[in-house]
């Protein structure tokens, strides 16, 4: 079984579960969803979907409930080999089930030090310095042609229906172009000057894979916010699903 197959056979089991309504799905940084507190019952695993069971995953997964759509990054054994086009399993798995717009939120850190408490970003765009890239390896040609522009990653659009619906719910957005890290890469003392230089305002070390997949499937990637987390910016987030899904109100 090639891993389109694979991808494909996982979806059809998730829709089987529990039918997808949404044309709207988030993409949450794994270190967002312990904040989240959902029911645990409605989380399915990478590793348990058919197709899926043999590829190495230990964390991530599949989230559906009251038409809230999420995926969470997959995870593997450290320094296991795996195929690195798996890093955006959710993402490809959202693309076979009909998903057309995608929000994305992760934990960042601001190059500002700003010290106004809760914050929460929009990137306009990544700079990509060494995260993983989904692409590499054998082109999946059912997902599209390779390489898409990724200047313009944003459907401009959408991307203000979700800035306004943040700021419903409370968020102060701010805009800002972010960079990932690496493991190797995330002393940032040693490159804040480069990054600002080049107009980075924020980084973090996740979701940029899921960006490059989403784009790569021609999904509209509404909105990509990254949070200082906390107790009450969780519950606003949650808010905001709701407001973005009207399915789930």
């Amino acid at each position: 079984m090639d891993l389109y197959e694979r991808f494909k056979t996982a979806a059809n089991e998730i829709q089987q579960k529990n039918p997808v309504i949404s044309s709207r799905a988030f993409v949450l940084s794994s270190k967002i969803q312990p904040f989240l507190r959902f029911n645990s019952e409605k989380l399915t695993l990478y590793s348990s979907l058919s197709g899926l069971e043999d590829m190495g995953f230990i964390g991530g997964g599949f989230y559906s409930d009251n038409g809230v759509i999420m995926v969470t990054p997959p995870l593997f054994e450290e320094d296991s080999t795996v195929d690195v086009r798996l890093c955006a399993t959710g993402v490809r798995i959202l693309q076979i089930l009909e998903i057309t717009e995608v929000f994305a939120f992760g934990i960042g850190k601001s190059l500002q030090k700003n010290d106004n408490g809760e914050l929460m970003f929009w990137a306009k765009d990544h700079i990509n310095l060494s995260a993983v890239n989904p692409l590499v390896g054998a082109n999946i040609d059912e997902f599209g042609a390779r390489f898409p522009d990724m200047s313009s990653v944003y459907d401009e659009d959408l991307t203000s229906i979700g800035k306004t619906e943040s700021e419903k719910a409370g968020f102060k957005v701010v805009n800002g172009i972010w960079a990932a890290f690496d493991s190797e890469r995330k002393r940032l003392d040693e490159f804040s000057e480069e990054l600002i230089k080049n107009s980075v305002q924020y980084f973090c070390d996740e979701l940029i894979s899921e960006s490059i997949a989403a784009a790569h499937g021609k999904l509209k990637l509404s909105l990509s916010l990254l949070v200082n987390p906390s107790e009450d910016a969780a519950e606003k987030l949650i808010r905001l699903f709701r407001q973005l899904i009207p399915e789930s109100n």
